[in-house]
């Protein structure tokens, strides 16, 4: 069975000129983990938290997930 995939790419002020290589990566790429890119991941109800560390760089934060 065939499943088609959507990614969505969103931009970040911290990732402004990543944007378009991230794309052009994973289009050549026949599969990769991009959950990998994620340094930390949070539930929606504690996006106060996650907001805060992304803004203060705290916890050594890359890449925050809300779920």
């Amino acid at each position: 069975e065939m499943r088609k995939k959507e990614l969505s790419l969103i931009n970040i002020r911290r990732s402004k000129h990543a944007l378009k290589p991230a794309i052009e990566i994973a289009e050549n790429l026949k599969s990769f983990n991009l959950a990998s890119l994620a340094s930390h991941h949070f539930p929606l109800s504690d996006i106060n938290d996650a907001f805060f560390l992304v803004d203060t760089y705290q916890q050594n934060i890359i890449r925050a997930v809300i779920s």
